[in-house]
């Protein structure tokens, strides 16, 4: 692993939120870059007994310099209390503002803070995380990219795909769960159950595909369809697991899905098969869940793009 970068990052925020708040920009900031980088936040940075000025005077030295300030409505409010401590934190701030090794970023969760920035941070380039804010989403990803020195392009490119992913993510959730189904694998006769009780077995479509019908046919100790018993392994992803990996997604579908639909299923059948199904030891049962398998495939490019063609069509 690289090194520390010689760079501070310094966390302004409002002082004297709840705890749950102040946790959450652990785990939404501090967390996402303080491996790589040297980060003060007065939580884990000032000790008891020491004097809160002079500790934050001295992180304030510590160039080169980035300052994130978490802006919203709390941020406001408590800026414009004279003597507050983030009131005299801005005023440290504002004898920085002219120097070329410090950055003074404005990240603002609420949309309406924009027009009412303190005196050192406005007139900023900020980073608006709004909308990625009111969905509930993870922020570290995009702390990181801006400590990385993401340009403002990119940034707003990754912004807009973030947010195209979660749209598919709620529309997956919501299609999917309009018929839950969970598979269930038995480890020593390996037949796989829907919910427990109703075997896996192949959808037509599948039948009447030349693709899949000759494997289909097969029936041995561990591979035969017909009596919902299926192959599964910690190894290469074959035609048998992959076969399953499409057997599982169809069942989600209408089973007379047709030829417009077909590849999608398949593609997302061997994602299943290569991230899913190959993972699990043949001596191991298993239970999966629509939302692990919603996960997998927001998470592959090819995957994406299949749901939302299979999304689109059934509509």
């Amino acid at each position: 692993m690289d090194s520390k970068s010689d760079t501070t990052i310094f966390i302004s925020y409002a002082w004297g939120g709840s705890a749950e708040k102040k946790e959450w920009i652990r785990d939404h900031v501090v967390n996402s870059i303080d491996f790589k980088y040297n980060v003060f936040w007065d939580r884990d940075s000032i000790g008891f007994g020491e004097s809160i000025d002079s500790m934050i005077k001295n992180a304030l030295s510590s160039f080169p310099l980035k300052v994130f300030c978490i802006c919203d409505e709390d941020y406001i409010v408590s800026a414009k209390k004279v003597n507050s401590g983030l009131h005299r934190e801005l005023q440290m701030l504002a004898n920085l503002g002219s120097d070329n090794e410090v950055k003074i970023i404005p990240i603002i969760l609420d949309r309406k803070c924009i027009t009412e920035l303190p005196p050192p941070l406005a007139g900023r380039a900020y980073l608006d995380l709004t909308d990625l804010h009111e969905r509930g989403l993870y922020l570290g990803n995009a702390i990181w990219h801006l400590a990385e020195n993401i340009t403002q392009a990119k940034m707003l490119t990754w912004i807009k795909l973030t947010i195209e992913k979660d749209d598919l993510h709620r529309a997956a959730l919501d299609y999917f769960y309009r018929k839950p189904l969970r598979f269930s694998g038995n480890a020593i006769t390996h037949q796989i159950c829907i919910n427990y009780t109703q075997i896996l077995l192949a959808p037509k479509w599948m039948w009447d595909s030349p693709n899949w019908n000759y494997m289909l046919n097969d029936d041995n100790d561990i591979f035969c369809p017909t009596k919902g018993r299926w192959h599964w392994d910690h190894y290469s992803a074959g035609t048998a697991m992959k076969t399953l990996g499409t057997v599982m997604i169809s069942q989600f579908f209408p089973e007379d899905a047709c030829e417009e639909v077909q590849w999608a299923l398949e593609s997302i059948g061997v994602l299943l098969a290569v991230k899913i199904i190959s993972m699990i030891r043949k001596d191991e049962p298993f239970i999966l869940e629509p939302k692990e398998i919603i996960m997998y495939i927001i998470n592959d490019e090819y995957g994406s793009h299949a749901l939302k063609h299979l999304l689109k069509h059934y509509s």
